[in-house]
């Protein structure tokens, strides 16, 4: 597919995308107003790392009638109602572990490279890969982890820190070069290289696979499509409208949060109300969902919802939690995932609950739980029947949101915008933005 030059381009005016455009020289409000209104709103996704924060004029874009989707590296999710941010190396992490789930017999994981995208992995499969209250899975981390271990200061409350443990997950920070754990790789039951740069990655890749004898597989993060090689984080698997616009995500995690505020007896807030932290801790146990899937269905094979497998994955809920130790499992399994998000973030146990000091009466261990308190890790599972309920799966359902109002954009230091036509063949939008 050949890219259509509106507006012949600069040498140093922008980098050249691998994706079909069209490269216009317009400001977002003449867009807006040539659009008039017609159809669904308008949504802009900015892909130029940080230029929404440093471009003045992006920041105006509060004021126009669109959704905008600004690609960063910072830590923030929102600047006003309409401007969210979307980070790379995060959605990156979630379509990897998304795609390549833990597997019960995988019990030694090793990363290499904890920069960016290392970190952001392993983020994930603290948030994400819990499939057994008895998991004992070991992490070996090589790369800088001085300003993560400073910052996730509790980890240590749920993970044993660089000391191998049979019955909790472990982190095992390394400070030497990988090559000199000959035996770690070799027995390793999966190997995640995540460099930042991808020429280190393809560089590790090859003297793995020349001088070591592996056993397990290796995944390699690189924008190169190569045959025989497991790799992920090419641009069209982290760069769609599920990955950016989290749709089908957000909406299961204000399903989980409506569906706990009736498991409770105390007043609760609705998702409008919620901050951002606790928005994340719904999204965290919305994430959790596919986890849930094949923990039920015992079947790890799967890596997507479909409507099918949702609703056999609740039938099969709804048919064993009627045996008190199931019941029990499930809502031990989804109180130790909810234990690990809230240390992640450096929460700790509190007879009272006050989130200025992060202290929560529930961090504790299980047993120590009320009926109640056991009761509101029903919410995460119900989750399947709410799904179930409306007959789609989330790739289903974010596809009902995507139009052909919604554009990919590349915003330039002179405001100048790349139309990325990623989300519809480009012959069908075509005809629809030869308005411009």
């Amino acid at each position: 597919m050949q890219s259509l030059s509106m507006e012949k381009k600069k040498d140093n005016q922008l980098e050249s995308p691998d994706y079909p455009c069209i490269f216009l020289s317009i400001s977002p409000a003449r867009i807006v107003a040539q659009k008039k209104n017609v159809g669904t709103k308008c949504k802009f996704f900015f892909m130029k790392e940080n230029d929404i924060g440093v471009n003045s004029r992006a920041i105006n874009l509060h004021e126009l009638p669109v959704d905008v989707y600004a690609r960063t590296t910072n830590g923030q999710d929102h600047l006003s109602s309409n401007i969210n941010f979307f980070h790379s190396y995060d959605c990156c992490a979630r379509q990897y572990w998304r795609s390549q789930p833990l597997c019960n017999h995988e019990h030694t994981i090793v990363i290499i490279g904890f920069g960016n995208y290392g970190r952001c992995i392993l983020e994930r499969a603290i948030l994400t890969n819990i499939i057994s209250f008895d998991q004992h899975v070991t992490y070996h981390i090589f790369g800088d982890a001085k300003k993560f271990l400073a910052t996730h200061y509790r980890l240590n409350v749920m993970f044993s820190i660089n000391e191998e443990s049979k019955t909790r997950d472990s982190l095992i920070f390394h400070n030497e070069f990988w090559e000199e754990h000959h035996s770690i790789m070799e027995q390793a039951d999966r190997i995640i290289i995540c460099t930042d740069d991808e020429s280190d990655g393809w560089n590790i890749f090859w003297r793995l696979n020349r001088y070591y004898k592996i056993r397990g597989h290796i995944d390699l993060h690189t924008n190169r499509k190569a045959p025989g090689v497991s790799y992920f984080g090419t641009n069209e698997e982290i760069y769609t409208p599920n990955q950016i616009m989290r749709t089908a995500l957000n909406k299961a995690a204000i399903t989980i949060n409506e569906i706990f505020r009736k498991f409770v007896s105390y007043p609760t807030l609705n998702w409008e109300q919620l901050d951002d932290f606790h928005r994340e801790s719904k999204i965290a146990a919305a994430d959790h969902l596919l986890m849930k899937v094949r923990i039920l269905l015992k079947d790890e094979t799967i890596t997507e919802f479909t409507a099918y497998t949702i609703e056999k994955a609740y039938a099969k809920y709804c048919e064993t939690k009627s045996s008190e130790p199931m019941l029990e499992m499930y809502r031990r399994l989804d109180h130790l995932r909810w234990l690990r998000f809230y240390t992640f973030y450096n929460w700790s146990y509190g007879s009272v609950r006050d989130d200025d000091a992060k202290q929560h009466p529930m961090l504790c261990p299980y047993t120590e739980l009320t009926s109640e308190q056991k009761r509101e890790r029903d919410a995460a599972w119900e989750l399947l029947g709410s799904i179930a309920a409306l007959g789609c799966s989330q790739k289903t359902c974010i596809q009902k949101h995507i139009s052909a109002n919604s554009f990919l954009l590349y915003l330039s230091e002179d405001f100048c915008i790349t139309l990325f036509l990623m989300f519809q063949p480009f012959s069908e939008l075509c005809d629809k933005i030869l308005w411009f």
